[in-house]
């Protein structure tokens, strides 16, 4: 009998489809992986990455998008270390969010004001 639990008894979900995976990433407070299948689209929506160095893709990957500090090689850097990092990251966009509401509000204001003016 397999005593291991499973993702679910943890508190994990498994995404189903790919609009899952893209909302639980676009709402995910760092993505942490050595796949690109998983950097890549996180970077995409917006969320923070630890980049674990599995091979010179992932490397490159971080170097690319300007961000090689992000890129951890978990045989060299101690836990500690890769904490602080990822604790780094998620306050870095958590100050970016902030810019980000500053903007949609700007953005509310100005749709309210067309809205306005085209009733006229």
């Amino acid at each position: 009998e397999d005593i291991a639990p499973s993702f679910s008894d943890l508190g994990y979900d498994i995404p189903e489809n790919q609009a899952a995976l893209a909302r639980l990433l676009s709402r995910s407070s760092l993505v942490a992986a050595f796949r690109l299948h998983a950097l890549i689209p996180a970077v995409s929506y917006g969320c923070p990455i630890l980049a674990l160095a599995w091979d010179a893709k992932v490397r490159s990957f971080s170097e690319k998008i300007g961000r090689p500090e992000i890129c951890v090689d978990v045989q060299e850097m101690c836990p500690g270390e890769a904490a602080e990092l990822a604790i780094t990251e998620m306050k870095k966009t958590c100050e970016l969010s902030k810019y980000a509401a500053d903007a949609a509000a700007e953005i509310d204001a100005f749709a309210q004001r067309l809205r306005m003016e085209l009733a006229r």
